[in-house]
């Protein structure tokens, strides 16, 4: 699965979860018209593992605060 930005970076969109849809590979490609996701997440920054990551801990953190 991969996360598309509806409205793009380029365009002045952001990694926020409300700008975000989790598509397949097959999908992701078809909305771009090229094959995407090509070393994706292999080597460097990968942003969206981070905002993944902080969005479980938050999640975490106000399941335990409501309890």
């Amino acid at each position: 699965m991969h996360a598309h930005h509806r409205q793009s970076l380029r365009d002045g969109g952001w990694h926020h979860l409300g700008n975000l849809v989790t598509v397949c590979q097959y999908c992701h490609d078809g909305i771009h018209g090229h094959p995407t996701g090509s070393g994706y997440g292999v080597g460097g920054f990968n942003g969206l593992r981070v905002l993944r990551t902080a969005g479980r801990a938050f999640l975490r953190g106000l399941r335990w605060v409501l309890r």
